[in-house]
């Protein structure tokens, strides 16, 4: 969003900026996508795994396959949001979205937009992480070692990066509606051509958001991963007062509140 030289698939050249960007999943192109991609997939593997291969006495063994099946599922839902967003970084019509938005009056208040939710996000993810890791240390009912911290680092910067580009992808696609709306507004309703030009841009304007939230998938990997939260809030409800004591019940309740936040930030 600095309005740079771009290339022909729309990032700019080069800068520390766009270095560190690359790191996050889905915008380093092919190269990063596999990484993340792997990552992902070796915890499905992992967790699905240990659910199948889990020894215990029957009521735990009961909670930790489903507990680790779930998380397996959520890694899994990542991977089509990884790759939208990969998908996204790629389209032409995207971009071409972003530059126009940029250099319209309204470029300023994007920026600004723009600025406000990367550090809302980087914060609400180290808030996350930290809750989640306390939760994951002060846990006396499974003893995973150093793979869940692992793997539950990768699932939040990979949500939490998903939700930064959803927040964006949302201000764009009002931003032009809304101009739009104004143009109708601002026009005598008896000039023909007026209508022709305003039935171009309208179609414009679907066929921009329709790549970007469609064609794309981020829309459909969304719903997904809105369905994990609902099934995540219903098992940490359902289980932390049986499973868990009372330092671990209290991190779940924030762990329930960030999915819930999360899920009623994507339904809205």
């Amino acid at each position: 969003l600095d309005g740079g030289e771009v290339q022909p698939h729309g990032k700019p050249r080069s800068g520390f900026g766009w270095c560190c960007v690359q790191v996050l999943p889905g915008m380093g192109g092919s190269k990063g996508m596999a990484v993340w991609l792997s990552l992902l997939a070796s915890g499905c593997v992992w967790f699905l795994w240990l659910a199948l291969s889990w020894r215990s006495e029957p009521m735990l063994a009961s909670y930790a396959f489903w507990a680790m099946l779930i998380f397996s599922a959520r890694l899994f839902t990542c991977v089509f949001l990884v790759v939208s967003v990969s998908k996204l970084m790629a389209s032409d019509i995207f971009h071409r979205a972003v530059q126009e938005e940029l250099a319209s009056p309204a470029g300023a208040r994007l920026r600004c937009f723009a600025v406000r939710i990367i550090c809302l996000t980087a914060l609400w993810t180290a808030l996350s992480l930290a809750f989640g890791l306390a939760r994951h240390i002060t846990c006396s009912v499974l003893r995973l070692g150093y793979s869940a911290p692992l793997y539950l680092v990768v699932f939040t910067i990979v949500k939490f990066s998903a939700m930064a580009v959803l927040l964006l992808l949302w201000r764009l696609s009002i931003s032009r509606i809304k101009h739009l709306r104004d143009r109708v507004a601002s026009q005598d309703a008896g000039v023909r051509q007026m209508w022709r030009d305003i039935t171009r841009e309208y179609k414009d304007v679907a066929t921009v958001i329709d790549e970007m939230w469609g064609k794309t998938g981020f829309s459909n990997a969304w719903v997904l991963l809105s369905i994990g939260d609902l099934v995540e809030i219903g098992g940490l409800l359902g289980t932390m007062k049986i499973y868990t004591r009372d330092t671990w019940r209290y991190l779940s309740y924030f762990w329930v509140l960030s999915t819930g936040l999360t899920l009623a930030i994507v339904v809205y």
